[in-house]
Parts: C-alpha cells; sequence; structure tokens
C-alpha cells in the first residue's frame, strides 16, 4: 500500500530502520509496477523513474547518515533492490548500481 505520493517524499523524513527502508522501497515499486511492461517495451531512458528513486531517497540509502544518507548496511540494501525489482527488473538493476 501506497502510504506516500512521490511528491511528499521531499517533506518526509528518510527512514531510520531497515524496516522502514523496505517499506519505501515498496511504495517505489507499487508505483512502477502500474506501467512497467509498457516501459520496457517502449524502451525510453527512465528519466522518470530515476527522479522516483532520487525522491524516494532511496539512492542515498547507503550514504552516511551524517551526511544526509540513510545511513544502512548493505544487507538493507540488497533487500531494497530485490523489492524494487520485483515491480521492474531494469529499475532494480539501475538502483543496484
Amino acid at each position: 500500500m501506497i502510504t506516500a505520493a512521490p511528491t511528499q517524499w521531499k517533506t518526509l523524513p528518510a527512514p531510520d530502520s531497515p524496516r522502514g527502508w523496505i517499506e519505501r522501497a515498496a511504495e517505489v515499486a507499487a508505483i512502477l509496477a502500474t506501467d512497467a511492461a509498457a516501459r520496457d517495451k517502449a524502451g525510453a531512458t527512465p528519466y522518470t523513474e530515476v527522479q522516483l528513486l532520487k525522491d524516494s531517497g532511496l539512492v542515498t540509502l547507503l550514504g552516511p547518515a551524517e551526511h544526509g544518507g540513510g545511513g544502512q548496511d548493505w544487507t538493507t540494501a540488497y533487500r531494497v533492490i530485490r523489492e524494487v525489482a520485483k515491480a521492474d527488473g531494469s529499475i532494480g538493476q539501475l538502483l543496484g548500481y
């Protein structure tokens, strides 16, 4: 279930636990799942999807908390990537990079 619209993520605090990050990834995945097949077929550059990852904060997951990152470990990062990849493998792979 999506608990926050993508535009609201910028005003919400970043998750502070592995569970919170995985829940955030599930929210992103729910959005991506709505048109993943069509986007894959179109083969367009994923500008909107990259912005979604940025807005959700998932790209900062591994950064040190004292520098504005999520301060999480690789175990959590892998779980987040897998959650996103369930909805859109290409975007999950991009997040993994």
